[in-house]
């Protein structure tokens, strides 16, 4: 994997050996506003719509016609919680949504084993609370 920063120390490219290459652009105060991804899958949604929690994490992602795409709850340090722990079984959560914000906002690169959330500075292992 190949990651581009920019001079604020912000991704704006990501290229994966032999696989997609992610772009993302970030508006004036430095917030993610957009990303483009060259040969991605199918999106489940054509305009997605996220749902966040007081910490910026993203909880809810519906579509156009306001159908539930995916759900996601997270353990204190950003483990999310699997489909059919506890009462949380269909109704969308842990589905698949192209969606790469996750705990706190911050982007989750799946292609990492295990998967590991970037914070800018670091990658953070929500399995590990490290």
């Amino acid at each position: 994997m190949y990651y581009n920063y920019d001079a604020d120390g912000q991704r704006v490219q990501k290229t994966v050996s032999n696989g997609p290459t992610t772009i993302y652009i970030h508006d004036a105060f430095g917030e993610l506003a957009a990303e483009y991804t060259s040969s991605a899958p199918a999106p489940p949604c054509t305009t997605c719509y996220l749902s966040y929690d007081h910490l910026g994490s993203v909880r809810l992602i519906t579509d156009q016609n306001a159908n539930v795409i995916s759900r996601h709850d997270y353990l204190p340090f950003g483990e999310e919680i699997p489909n059919g722990s506890g009462e949380r079984s269909g109704n969308g959560f842990g589905a698949a949504s192209n969606v790469n914000q996750m705990f706190t906002g911050q982007e989750r690169d799946g292609e990492m084993t295990p998967n590991v959330d970037f914070f800018n500075a670091r990658y953070f292992m929500g399995v590990l609370g490290c």
